[in-house]
C-alpha cells in the first residue's frame, strides 16, 4: 500500500493583487477526497493525479484504480463532471472532472492516444500536477505517462 504524498511541489504564490489559484483553494479538499476514494472496497487506488492545476476554475483529477471497470475497447477514458455539492463546494462556477481507469486500460489509452490522454500528458510534461497519492504501481504509471 502506497503512501500519500504530503509536500506539493507546486509553489505559485498568490498577492493580494491576484486570485488565489485553484490549487491553493482547494488542496485542502482534494487530499480529503484522494482520501475517501482509497477507503472504496474491491477497488485499489495506485495514482491519483491532479493535472491541469493553474485552471482557474476547474479541477480535473486522473485515478488509476484496479477493479474499476474497463470500457470494452472503447477508445475514450471514462469521464465524470461534478458541478460541487455542500460537501464539495465550487468556486466560480467550476466543475470538477474525474476521469477514473484500470491500469491495463490506462496503458493502453496513453500508448494510443486515447482521447483525452493528449492533454493530461501535456499538463506532466508541463509540470502543471500535483500528484495527490500513488503506490508502487502508479509511481510506474506516472512513469508511463510522461
Amino acid at each position: 500500500m502506497g503512501t500519500p504524498v504530503t509536500a506539493f511541489e507546486y509553489n505559485r504564490g498568490s498577492t493580494s493583487r491576484s486570485l488565489p489559484t485553484v490549487a491553493e483553494v482547494y488542496r485542502e479538499r482534494m487530499k480529503a477526497l484522494v482520501a475517501s476514494h482509497r477507503k472504496v472496497k474491491g477497488q485499489v487506488l495506485h495514482l491519483s493525479l491532479w493535472y491541469n492545476i493553474d485552471d482557474r476554475k476547474n479541477l480535473y483529477l486522473l485515478e488509476i484504480v484496479s477493479g474499476f471497470p474497463d470500457g470494452n475497447g472503447d477508445p475514450e477514458l471514462f469521464t465524470v463532471e461534478f458541478a460541487g455539492s455542500d460537501k464539495f463546494p465550487m468556486i466560480r462556477q467550476g466543475k470538477l472532472f474525474l476521469t477514473l481507469v484500470n491500469p491495463e486500460e490506462a496503458i493502453t489509452a496513453f500508448k494510443d492516444s486515447w482521447r483525452g490522454t493528449p492533454e493530461i500528458r501535456s499538463s506532466v510534461k508541463r509540470g502543471n500536477f500535483i500528484v495527490l497519492f500513488q503506490d508502487k504501481r502508479g509511481k510506474q504509471l506516472l512513469k508511463q505517462i510522461r
